[in-house]
């Protein structure tokens, strides 16, 4: 999913505008989707089964040497969200007894893309199961009390832009599986 010319120039604006209320520097990373599914055998039985998909907006300022941060899920929220971000950063400052200062870079564009042989969104679910149920087999022996095997699958879009001018976007996807057995030992 894309990021929309009108949000694209609405997070602009609004680094912008908090720099010129005196912040050091600004970013915000807008996900378009943060996609997960979670899968889990235990003992060869499917104990979950989650499916998540979120957007959103975080927001990081340094004012006064602090840092503030703020996140919404709101898309009609983000004016409110680097406001948020600018207080908290404000209130930190007050707080600070060795303020931070960051270097300065100059700005870049680019993207990138998580190599991929196949989005794992695309497999069907009963593909996953029985790739997961295979492997659950393949662990079930008398001297294993407990199978554990568990698979995650994560897609996001981000966007990042920051004060100093770059803008990135960035295409991630994972995937993490583990296993877990316990066994026996000859006292049971």
């Amino acid at each position: 999913m894309s990021l929309s010319a009108d949000l694209k120039k609405q997070i602009l604006q609004n680094i912008d505008r908090v720099i010129g209320k005196g912040a050091e520097y600004t970013d915000a990373r807008y996900y378009t989707n943060d996609d997960s599914e979670t899968l889990f055998l235990y003992d060869g039985n499917l104990e979950a089964n989650d499916t998540n998909y979120e957007s959103g907006l975080g927001v990081r300022v340094l004012f006064g040497g602090a840092w503030g941060f703020a996140a919404t899920s709101d898309a009609k929220a983000l004016d409110t969200c680097f406001e948020q971000a600018l207080q908290n950063a404000k209130t930190a400052a007050k707080l600070v007894r060795v303020p931070l200062h960051m270097g300065k870079k100059p700005g870049h564009t680019g993207h990138f893309a998580s190599p991929l042989k196949q989005d794992p969104f695309t497999i069907p679910l009963k593909e996953k199961l029985d790739f997961l149920s295979a492997i659950d087999a393949r662990l079930k022996e008398d001297w294993i009390f407990k199978r554990y095997v568990y698979a995650e699958f994560q897609k996001k879009n981000i966007y990042f832009f920051n004060s100093e001018g770059t803008q990135v976007e960035r295409n991630l996807s994972n995937v993490f599986a583990k296993m877990m057995v316990m066994a026996l030992d000859g006292d049971g």
